[in-house]
């Protein structure tokens, strides 16, 4: 474990965990269901599990393409921010929507200090208070990859009515900066593997 982080797992103690606050059901708004693009899941599983399977994604989505032992689907009455995660590897996309970045960031934080590695792909929110609580502290490393374009599980409205994304369409011009944050020991693969995709960022101990 990294230095930055006995600390942390120290105040876990042998059997307490980190107390999350009480949250609602994950997500099901179209708004939420976009799926992480084919390049993005094939870097962080190069990353995590070489030549074969992620073991968890927590927040799956049918129309997901990651390969994972276990898929977490909240339209099968999965969710994610309680369910045990199985094995030690993790593909984190959450939806972004509300609170949901904050809840996803704090229990990637647990989930970590418990032994998982995984890639969180999130909002960059860098200079929010819940990235100084529960990402910067876990963070190894940190690949700003711009305004990504995922993929809509299905079709997306405005309140008005309009489309705004059909199913499967990666939709252009989100006006979201995302970074992919890991929690890992393997920072300079996590580095090689990213750099060409964004700026990646080491965080001092």
């Amino acid at each position: 474990m990294h230095a930055r982080h006995e600390d942390l797992a120290d105040a876990l103690g042998p059997t307490r965990a980190l107390k999350l606050a009480p949250h609602p059901d994950v997500s099901l708004k179209a708004s939420d269901r976009y799926s992480t693009p084919p390049w993005l899941v094939e870097l962080v599983t190069q990353l995590l599990a070489p030549g074969g399977s992620i073991d968890c994604d927590p927040f799956s989505d049918p129309t997901s393409t990651v390969q994972a032992s276990q898929h977490i689907d909240a339209r099968q009455g999965g969710n994610g921010y309680v369910d045990l995660w199985q094995g030690r590897t993790a593909l984190v996309n959450a939806g972004y929507s509300g609170k949901l970045p904050q809840r996803t960031a704090a229990r990637v934080r647990e989930q970590f200090l418990r032994g998982h590695q995984m890639v969180n792909v999130c909002p960059a929110a860098v200079g929010s208070a819940y990235w100084e609580r529960d990402v910067w502290p876990v963070a190894s490393a940190v690949a700003f990859l711009g305004r990504v374009a995922f993929p809509a599980g299905v079709d997306v409205f405005t309140d008005a009515g309009e489309l705004v994304c059909g199913a499967g369409i990666a939709q252009g011009g989100n006006r979201t900066e995302i970074a992919g944050v890991y929690s890992g020991p393997d920072v300079l693969l996590f580095k090689r593997l990213f750099e060409h995709r964004g700026h990646v960022v080491v965080p001092s101990c």
